[in-house]
Formats: C-alpha cells, structure tokens, sequence
C-alpha cells in the first residue's frame, strides 16, 4: 500500500512538472518576467489587424522594402507592438501607475466594437472573447499612461488630450482650378527645359507679351460667365487647366496676393509666377480636408518616431542579446495573414 502511495505520489508530482513545462513552452514572449501564451499574441494580431485596417491579404506577398514583403513587415510590427507593450505595462506596475476609469472604460467599448466587428465565430476558433480583447486594450492604455509619465507620447491617442493649435498657427492649404500659359519652353515629356548654366529657357520678350493678352482674355471671359473648364478646352494645347491643392505658406508673394480674400468659384486676376501667367478659380479657400490628412500624417509619424525610440531603449533594457524571449517554434506558425477576415 505504502509503494502504491508513492507511486502515484511521483506520477503526480511528473504529471504537474511536465504540466508546468508545457504552460511555460506555451509562452510565446518572456518579457522581464512577463509571459505572452498564444491567446494573447492572437488577441493582439486581431487588434493589430483591425487598427491598421488590413483586409486585402493578396497585397501581403509584394515587396515592402529591402526585399521583405508586407506581410514579413507587418509580422515585424506587429512583435514590436507586444514588446512594447508589455515591457511598458511592466514598468506601469512597477511605478504603480494604475488604468483610470475612463480608459477601463474605452478598453471595454473597443473591445466590444472589435468582437462585434469580427463576429463570434471568428472568435471562438481562436478561444478568444471579449475579455481578452479587453486585456489587451487595457495593456496597451496602462502602458501608454506610463509612457506619458515619462513625457514620451508613443500612441495617437495620447494627442487626444494635447490643447488644439490655433487656427492661425495650423498649416492652410487651398484648392484651386489653375490655367496656365507658359512663358517658359518644355520639353515632349512636358518638362521644363535648362541651358548649360541651368537657368529656364523661355519663350521671347514678344511672344511673353502675347501670352499675357492671352490669359487677360481668357480671364475676361470667365468673368462674364463662360465656364473655365470648358473655356481651356478651345485654347492651344500649351495652355493647360488642372486642379491643385497648394500650401499658402509656400506660394510666391504674387501668387498669394492674387489668390488672398477669394472665396469659392471666384477668380484671381492674371497672376505673374515663374513659368508663366496664371488665371486661377479658387474652389476651397480653406481646404480642411486637406490640411487635416496632413497634420494626421506628421503626428502619426511623429508618434511613430517616438514609438520607435522607446522600443529599442526598453529592448535594449530588459532584453539586450536574450535570443530566447521569443518561442520561434510558435512565433513561426504565426501569419498576419490569419487574422484577417
């Protein structure tokens, strides 16, 4: 009786050890001591997926750069998203920096919009819900809470709580209708031509005059009720109409003076540039639109700047030449690919 005792003692106690074992091979990631399984690794690939608004997988297999395809790179991100991550969340606990209530609150709400979005099915082949898609929001919010502790910004939602810019400091962009006639001679590719010494060759003193009195018609006409676009259409094939979107910061003071006061589907009198005269409709004075993909551009580069940053600083810091915080043996069954619907 006492060997059978002590037998099933020892096959319990192997059975736990090698249990242990086999949750510790299932961890992905060991980040500082903290261990990423697969459901959260999933969880994150479906998060990452949805906030980069991947969806066309065929684009995947073409060159990204440097000989990596998109879905080399975006995996790549996609592992420096879970680093970061987590070795900042690590570090928020370490500083007792606790997850306000309003961000528990925006977790929750991303996560459930997500589940919704990816549907229930999709999901449970992952064993995944919404918890776990909460866990991950809340991580990458308590993370970010640090980071801005710190006084590092690493996530667009950061920029949320910055103070609005002036109108008068943001960059203004215009959306114009611009005819042209060209004072300077191009090429049959439509490029302007140099001289030796780089300087433009331009058309004679005479033939500028003429197309002065050219675009003083063209622009009478307009004015009088003839549409513009049409208008170009009758003229010679070097008079060229297209629709340009221009940062007033950058425009030649005659140019700008020319197009200053307009409001939409006025026009400029003949305007004196660099290459010729221009007859000019304004159609957005303010092209906010515009503007608005701009400065969304520069913050979100920016943020990823500082994203970068902050990733090799805490990488270098925990993990530094540690080869075996990745589990490759899972880390390469991942895909992108597989978590796009």
């Amino acid at each position: 009786m006492l060997k059978r005792i002590s037998m099933v003692f020892v096959i319990t106690v192997l059975v736990i050890g090698l249990a242990g074992c086999g949750r510790k091979h299932d961890a992905v990631f060991v980040l500082n001591g903290k261990q990423v399984d697969r459901k959260s690794v999933d969880a994150f690939g479906l998060i990452y997926v949805s906030e980069h608004g991947l969806v066309e997988k065929d684009m995947l297999d073409e060159v990204y750069e440097s000989g990596e395809t998109y879905e080399e790179h975006y995996k790549n991100e996609l592992e420096k998203e879970i680093v970061l991550c987590v070795l900042l969340g690590k570090e928020a606990d370490d500083h007792k920096i606790t997850l306000e209530k309003d961000e528990k609150k925006k977790a929750k709400e991303r996560a459930q919009e997500l589940a919704d979005k990816i549907g229930k099915g999709k999901l449970n082949a992952y064993e995944i819900d919404v918890d776990d898609l909460k866990k991950i929001y809340e991580l990458k919010y308590h993370g970010n809470s640090y980071a801005l502790s710190i006084g590092e910004e690493i996530e667009e939602d950061a920029l949320e709580n910055k103070e609005a810019e002036t109108k008068e400091n943001e960059e203004r962009y215009v959306k114009v209708y611009q005819v042209t006639f060209p004072t300077v001679v191009y090429d049959d590719q439509g490029m302007v031509t140099t001289d030796d010494n780089g300087e433009l060759i331009r058309i004679s003193q005479e033939e500028c005059e003429t197309m002065k009195q050219q675009a003083e018609d063209f622009a009478r006409k307009v004015s009088e009720g003839e549409d513009i676009e049409e208008l170009v259409e009758k003229e010679a094939e070097n008079i060229t109409g297209s629709i340009k979107v221009l940062k007033y910061s950058d425009l030649a003071q005659e140019y700008r003076d020319g197009i200053t006061g307009l409001n939409a589907d006025e026009l400029s009198g003949v305007i004196s540039g660099e290459y010729g005269y221009y007859v000019v409709k304004v159609l957005d004075p303010e092209d906010d639109e515009h503007a608005n993909v701009i400065n969304e551009y520069e913050e979100h580069k920016k943020s990823n700047e500082a994203k970068e940053k902050l990733y090799n600083k805490l990488f270098d810091m925990y993990i530094g030449g540690d080869e075996e915080y990745r589990n490759d043996e899972i880390w390469n069954t991942i895909s992108i690919k597989d978590y796009m619907r």
